[in-house]
C-alpha cells in the first residue's frame, strides 16, 4: 500500500503542477467576452458581431484619434442589435459621456429576421446571451 501511495502521490503533484501552469496563462484573454465585462466604462465603443470584435483594433483607434475604446462586439449568436444588446450598451457606457465615439459593425446577420418571424427563435440571445444576465459591465471578477 506505502508503495501505491508513493506511485500515486508522484501522479498528483505532476497533475498539479501542469495546472498550475496552464493556470497562470489565465489573464483575460483565454475567454471571448471576459474582456467586454472587467474593464472601465468607456466613453467610445465599437460595436456589432464577431466581425467588429476581430477587425476593428481599438488599439489602432487609439492610435489614430488619440482617444481610448472599447471593443464591446460579441458573435452575433449573443449580440444581435435588439433589446439585450441595447440594454447592455446602456449598462456598459459611462453615463456621463458626451460626444463619444461609437463605431457600429453592420452585416446582414445581425440585421435581417427571416420571414417567418418568431421571436423566441430569430431573437436567442435572450437565452442564450451573458449579456442578458450580466448588470454590471466594469468589475473584474478576479
Amino acid at each position: 500500500m506505502k508503495k501505491f501511495l508513493f506511485k500515486l502521490s508522484f501522479y498528483l503533484v505532476g497533475c498539479a503542477v501542469v495546472l498550475a501552469v496552464l493556470g497562470s496563462f489565465a489573464d483575460g484573454n483565454t475567454d471571448d467576452n471576459y474582456m467586454h465585462f472587467a474593464v472601465e466604462k468607456p466613453e467610445n465603443i465599437i460595436l456589432g458581431d464577431s466581425r467588429g470584435s476581430q477587425a476593428v483594433q481599438p488599439d489602432i483607434l487609439e492610435g489614430k484619434l488619440h482617444k481610448k475604446f472599447d471593443n464591446f462586439a460579441i458573435n452575433v449568436v449573443q449580440s444581435p442589435y435588439g433589446k439585450v444588446y441595447l440594454e447592455a450598451l446602456k449598462r456598459k457606457i459611462r453615463p456621463d459621456t458626451k460626444n463619444g465615439v461609437f463605431i457600429l459593425t453592420v452585416d446582414p446577420w445581425n440585421l435581417s429576421v427571416s420571414k417567418a418571424f418568431d421571436e423566441s427563435r430569430d431573437f436567442p440571445e435572450k437565452e442564450n446571451s451573458p449579456l442578458g444576465n450580466m448588470y454590471s459591465y466594469d468589475m473584474s471578477p478576479n
